[in-house]
């Protein structure tokens, strides 16, 4: 398989995010098998509490017990006892700080994402880093 086709793959864990305000997928993958899928929102069937509360998506960041889409794939990876020491992350878009954060410590050794998401401390973490981090055109 190429790189479009692991992305379209994560773009197909999009469909089962619940997030109301954007929807992100994720695939790990090692030696060409994939080892762990990721969508964000929340893991349980709950109405999001932002949403609910009518809290603004910036306010309400603070209440969100939402998982990323990075974070589920890292998790699933790991509770089915795969590691991801020397894998490529998938993702539609591209890893916020505190995914980045946790896909460093992790061992992932390359990170393709799809959309762009750009802040300044993300971008100068993902560069500082020895991970390869490059947006698929």
């Amino acid at each position: 398989m190429k790189d479009q086709d692991y992305m379209l793959l994560a773009y197909k864990e999009v469909e089962r995010s619940n997030c109301v305000r954007t929807k992100i997928g994720a695939l790990i993958v090692k030696d060409g098998i994939f080892i762990g899928f990721g969508h964000n929102g929340t893991n349980y069937p709950h109405e999001c509490f932002k949403n609910k509360s009518g809290l603004s998506f910036a306010e309400g960041d603070v209440y969100c017990v939402g998982t990323h889409a990075e974070q589920d794939a890292l998790m699933q990876a790991h509770s089915n006892t795969h590691s991801v020491l020397g894998s490529i992350l998938y993702t539609t878009m591209r890893p916020c700080l505190a995914c980045t954060k946790m896909i460093i410590k992790s061992g992932v050794r390359e990170v393709i994402w799809r959309e762009d998401y750009s802040d300044l401390p993300t971008i100068k973490a993902q560069e500082e880093s020895n991970i390869s981090f490059r947006r698929m055109p």
